[in-house]
């Protein structure tokens, strides 16, 4: 097996999905609800954004990849590992908005120990 510094994204994030498969419909929900918040406000989120190297647009161009990814393989990208790891962490440059995603979803109360471990371990 590879050390942790060896891992591609994707192969952390397919670590997670194995190891805490009962958090991916959880996290799959906050990418949803992160992209709604994005699209609804974002005159206000463009206004106060201080996202360094990114621009506000092209954050909104990955959450929407995403967001997408996830409505187009549905069932699949909640069933099938493969699936997972290739449209949010590895298939085009979304993977930053997912990552963003997981880290957050690991902070909140619904993520499980586990999970928030995981990530903290994998992607810090």
């Amino acid at each position: 097996m590879k050390s942790i510094i060896e891992l591609t994204n994707a192969e952390k994030a397919g670590l997670i999905y194995s190891l805490v498969p009962e958090d991916i419909p959880g996290y799959l929900d906050y990418i949803q609800q992160t992209y709604n918040q994005l699209w609804e406000n974002k005159a206000r989120f463009e206004e106060q954004w201080e996202g360094g190297f990114i621009e506000f647009g092209c954050w909104l161009e990955m959450a929407e990849c995403v967001n997408m990814s996830i409505e187009n393989y549905g069932k699949e990208i909640r069933m099938k590992k493969t699936v997972f790891m290739r449209e949010l962490f590895e298939n085009n440059y979304g993977f930053l908005f997912s990552i963003h995603c997981l880290d957050q979803y690991s902070r909140t109360d619904i993520a499980t120990f586990q999970c928030t471990a995981l990530v903290s371990a994998l992607f810090k």
